[in-house]
């Protein structure tokens, strides 16, 4: 008889099964014949033949009955399955924890002073697969009636390794987490597909400690909060969650690691893994913003990827009723008739088909009681996080300023004071740390604020109890609606928050916004093609200024310029990027896009500048391509006149 050895969890759950198929054979048993004589279903039976699951005590010794087993390998039997039972009671709680985790809204605190679940707000967003063609590498137009239209099951549950985009906001931690919950929930019913996932941060898999460890470390803390008593170790992840099953390792925000070395380490993972003897045990969906396509190509050949498309104005319109029926609105339909309407004349209506933009309108339309909309995507962020300003500051004993009094007036009156004055300080706290964070600064967040002079702790507490502080900083922190708990850490609700705080604290004062713009948006010397140059006219020489746009940093760029953009400085930059070359004016088309507060005249001078470039015949036929989209991305009239002049048509797809 085959010994089960030292193995794992899983090990020992094959060869306990190996053995009751060999007495099957030996007794001569088919399988309804074995059911029926040990009095268990069929499908019970099934299961447990499967490895789908580990037989209770007492359907074990029926079977053992049944087959004729006795004494000592009947005990055996019954060891093998205590020790295969504990993977299984792993597998079981990881599942029932994912499943509660799934169930909150992405951006925990996005309502003040409630937490909905995800699925009383979500509206399904269809994807669209990308091709070479569609990033226009072979210079040829892509028309909307040949695009893939998929939807996210298409996509996600047929577990094959593939890349979501969406720009910011777009729903990609939303699409992640109802793929969670809806796969986690079939497998607790029974009915699992061919993969079973686990959604992480992407960060949690930028360390040095290979995939399982790190994907055991990251799942055991984030889902502590929802039920897991007991950490994972990391073999669990080394082994196939069920027979003939792969891991889907869903990847949220890839875009969010900044440091450029760490980014590649998690796709060099993903890499190796791919193509490597582990490549039937791990599927991977990696959620992210556009990357610098050679970012992406470290995955290989073959990845399939993909476009989320924002929602079509009937699907804007049912997820802005679903959150004013999640808000406890009494005339939720009607509301959601006026806000679309508000949103149509305030021009906000391509902005809002995005479930970050319509979770935050719903709410400011909620809070204004139907007043005017802010008109600009800054305006947006700066509104809404007044909102969550007023939350906190809340009057009453809850509010966070009562509490602290309570909890450190043991520590004398000076560790009042200073906690009062880090929390008037907190908006000018987060901005320091959002620009600490979004400069690479990896240290945890309480860490970096400790350090800055309105954060530190009183005396008394560095030198006998610095937790003390730390809980009040988390507290305050927390409390104030913009950052959350993820597992253990503190991190900002949402990239884009920490993007606007990073531009709040990149313009602070006049000599800080100088030092910004001379070096976040610097020209650069760039070395062009002898034959033809990026702009109109004559090639430059191979030494000519230009303005290189920063990889996937059209967000934070869109604040920092709406904050400076009565700069005179800044009004002339964006002037020479509107006329000067074919990036600049593409960088301005999308934050047309973004809906980003601009000077008069840039975006007029940009559509002529495209205008100039998609009719030059001389200009590189990809380039021009490229100018035609912009040209509609900027929603100008001279797309419409240039589109029908090319004979182009109108399905031009941007």
């Amino acid at each position: 008889m085959t010994s089960a050895g030292d193995g794992g969890p899983g090990d020992v759950h094959k060869e306990l099964v190996r053995r009751i198929r060999k007495a099957m054979t030996d007794q001569k048993m088919k399988q309804a014949e074995l059911a029926r004589k040990a009095e268990i279903s069929t499908g019970a039976l099934s299961n447990l033949l499967n490895m789908k699951s580990v037989p209770e005590v007492s359907t074990l010794e029926l079977l053992a009955g049944a087959l004729n087993i006795t004494g000592k390998l009947l005990q055996e039997l019954l060891r093998l399955r205590e020790r295969a039972d504990a993977r299984t009671r792993r597998l079981d709680a990881y599942l029932v924890a994912a499943r509660r985790a799934a169930d909150e809204h992405p951006y925990a605190g996005v309502v003040p002073g409630a937490v909905l679940p995800l699925a009383s707000v979500y509206q399904p967003q269809q994807l669209h697969r990308l091709d070479d063609a569609e990033d226009h590498r072979d210079g040829t137009l892509v028309s909307a009636n040949d695009a893939a239209w998929l939807s996210t099951d298409d996509v996600l549950s047929d577990g094959k390794t593939c890349i979501v985009l969406a720009g910011s906001g777009g729903g990609k931690s939303s699409l992640l987490r109802m793929h969670l919950a809806t796969s986690t929930e079939h497998w607790l019913q029974g009915a699992g597909g061919d993969t079973v996932p686990v959604l992480v941060p992407a960060v949690a898999l930028a360390s040095q400690l290979s995939l399982a460890p790190a994907l055991a470390a990251a799942v055991s803390a984030n889902l502590a909060p929802f039920g897991l008593t007991e950490a994972l170790p990391p073999e669990f992840f080394a082994a196939p969650p069920y027979p003939d099953v792969s891991w889907l390792v869903l990847i949220d925000g890839l875009d969010e690691i900044i440091n450029l070395a760490a980014r590649r380490r998690v796709l060099s993972t993903i890499a190796s893994v791919r193509g490597g003897p582990q490549t039937e045990l791990y599927r991977f969906a990696v959620a992210t913003r556009p990357l610098p396509s050679e970012d992406l190509d470290v995955l290989g050949e073959g990845l399939l990827r993909y476009e989320m498309e924002p929602f079509s104005p009937d699907d804007l319109h049912q997820v802005i009723c679903r959150w004013f029926h999640a808000l406890g609105r009494s005339d939720a339909d009607q509301e959601a008739v006026r806000l679309s309407a508000a949103l149509g004349d305030a021009h906000l209506t391509d902005v809002a088909r995005t479930p970050l933009m319509t979770a935050m309108l719903c709410q400011l339309h909620v809070k204004e009681s139907g007043g005017s909309l802010p008109r600009t995507r800054g305006e947006i962020y700066h509104q809404f996080v007044s909102l969550l300003h007023a939350h906190q500051h809340a009057a009453g004993i809850s509010g966070v300023e009562a509490q602290t009094c309570a909890a450190l007036k043991r520590w004398g009156i000076d560790a009042v004071f200073r906690a009062e004055h880090t929390l008037n300080g907190l908006p000018k706290l987060i901005s320091y740390l959002a620009a600490e964070l979004y400069d690479g600064n990896t240290e945890p967040a309480l860490d970096i604020l400790t350090a800055h002079p309105d954060a530190r702790p009183p005396e008394r507490l560095s030198e006998y109890n610095t937790e003390v502080w730390r809980d009040f900083l988390a507290e305050a922190l927390r409390r104030s609606g913009l950052l959350t708990l993820r597992g253990t850490e503190l991190v900002f609700l949402h990239q884009s928050f920490l993007e606007y705080f990073a531009a709040c604290h990149a313009t602070r004062d006049q000599e800080t916004l100088a030092n910004t713009i001379s070096t976040r948006l610097r020209l650069e010397v760039v070395k062009w093609p002898p034959e033809r140059g990026p702009g109109i006219g004559d090639a430059p020489e191979r030494g000519h200024m230009a303005w290189v746009p920063p990889p996937f940093q059209s967000s934070y760029l869109g604040f920092l310029i709406e904050r400076a953009y009565k700069d005179p400085g800044m009004n002339r930059l964006l002037m020479r990027w509107a006329t000067d070359a074919l990036d600049g004016c593409e960088f301005i088309a999308r934050q047309v896009h973004l809906r980003t507060r601009l000077p008069v005249g840039v975006a007029d001078a940009a559509a002529s500048t495209l205008d100039t470039l998609a009719r030059d015949t001389l200009f590189e036929h990809h380039n021009r391509i490229r100018a035609v989209g912009s040209l509609v991305e900027l929603g100008s009239q001279r797309a419409q006149d240039l589109l029908y002049d090319l004979g182009l048509g109108t399905s031009f797809n941007v």
